[in-house]
């Protein structure tokens, strides 16, 4: 079972007391730190395997933490009884730290915080006293320790004292949000530049699990997610496996833009323009087209599925030439004879040494010669051939050297510009 960490940097100021509540009023606890009292309100069930941690500078030590304090000075010069927090949380764990003066000691607090983890901790992280840079050093070290040791950022409190009311209650606010946003936008940047859906789909799992399961008020953002989801991940895997009829139909896509459209985001506030870059990312793809296959190639030299772009390339030259002579595309026979048919007007094959499939339905072949678009693509379509057999035969039927991995690429992107230029200039 993962550990349970919390953290968070204790000052040196004069502290007082004031009723920290999470959530509700009658959640409280009466603290002059607010360690003490999220340990209280978010951390009581906590067992004897998890860890309470603090990061202290001298000053913090000597003026908050020891045992000894029993006293201390007010701003106002005044001394007052005073209880240093190691009496109320004898069990946590204390790390010294420097001050933070310098790049060096900045660095030092970076690795003191990141060694204090270990792999796949859930981590809660309190940011109350992390006064000037370190809030946005503890979110970036925790990041990186995402990455490093697999951690999983639970939640991010801050008490917010100036906030409290007559009653002297103030709330601990829940900022958790601001470290999703983060994941969602590398997330998101994986899909749109990689197209990867892998963060997406684990994000979206974590985020609505426990909204679908208590039913509340976000439940059909929820679900929307849930169903992008569904969506991008059948998307990416029709490229990444060739699935042709399905890149035409464009189903998949359609349904994301409906999510898109319907999704009151009102789960992560700032996350609607991130979900509109992925709208944007996939929005060259059209209902029913069969030169969807044109933008899945445009996708796969994006995100290097150079050996899939071939294979939807000459397969997308077969079916614009079915559907320019009005045959069936989903024949296996008829699209055989059509890629024979570029073969034999490439190479000029007499029509004696056709196979017997082609001999069958001479007149495709015929058709094929007397349409001037079709027959300009059989270059671009015998390129496509050659490569799409090296890559399927690893390069091993070649002597003596085959051409290098680099080339499918170029060749690739350079077929796609000629395949476009072609039929944009279809009579």
């Amino acid at each position: 079972m993962a550990r349970k960490v919390f953290l968070s940097i204790l000052g040196n100021g004069f502290y007082h007391e004031c009723n920290y509540y999470w959530q509700t009023r009658n959640q409280f606890s009466k603290q002059r730190f607010i360690q003490k009292a999220c340990v209280d309100l978010l951390f009581n069930d906590w067992n004897e395997n998890n860890e309470i941690i603090l990061f202290l500078t001298d000053a913090a030590h000597k003026s908050n933490w020891n045992k000894c304090i029993h006293k201390r000075i007010n701003k106002e010069g005044i001394e007052q009884d005073y209880q240093g927090l190691e009496n109320l949380l004898p069990r946590a764990k204390t790390q010294p730290i420097p001050d933070g003066k310098t790049t060096e000691e900045i660095w030092q607090i970076f690795d003191t915080i990141y060694g204090s983890l270990q792999e796949n901790d859930e981590v809660y992280l309190d940011i109350t006293h992390s006064f000037r840079y370190l809030p946005m050093l503890l979110l970036v070290l925790l990041n990186y320790a995402k990455y490093l040791k697999n951690i999983s950022l639970k939640r991010i409190s801050y008490g917010n004292y100036e906030a409290r009311d007559a009653d002297n209650f103030a709330p601990i606010m829940d900022l958790t949000a601001f470290s999703e946003l983060q994941d969602w936008s590398i997330a998101a940047s994986d899909f749109v530049n990689f197209g990867q859906v892998t963060k997406i789909a684990e994000l979206t799992d974590k985020r609505i699990a426990p909204v679908l399961k208590n039913k509340g008020n976000n439940e059909e953002s929820a679900r929307f997610l849930k169903g992008i989801k569904k969506e991008l991940i059948n998307f990416a895997t029709d490229i990444q496996t060739c699935r042709g009829q399905n890149i035409i139909s464009n189903a998949s896509v359609v349904k994301v833009h409906q999510y898109l459209d319907k999704l009151k985001n009102e789960i992560i506030k700032p996350l609607n323009p991130i979900l509109d870059k992925l709208k944007d990312r996939i929005k060259d793809f059209k209902t029913n087209n069969i030169l969807n296959g044109l933008a899945a190639v445009e996708w796969c030299i994006d995100n290097g599925l150079i050996q899939q772009g071939i294979t939807i390339l000459e397969e997308t030259a077969i079916n614009y030439t079915a559907s320019k002579l009005n045959v069936d595309m989903h024949n296996r026979e008829i699209r055989e004879v059509i890629s024979s048919g570029f073969n034999i007007l490439s190479r000029k094959i007499e029509e004696k040494n056709w196979d017997e499939k082609c001999k069958k339905n001479k007149d495709i072949i015929v058709q094929m010669s007397l349409d001037s678009t079709i027959t300009q693509l059989k270059s671009c379509f015998e390129k496509l051939r050659t490569d799409r057999n090296d890559i399927n035969h690893c390069g091993m039927l070649e002597k003596p050297q085959p051409k290098k991995g680099e080339k499918f690429q170029t060749n690739l992107k350079q077929q796609l510009i000629d395949f476009k230029y072609i039929i944009s200039n279809a009579h």
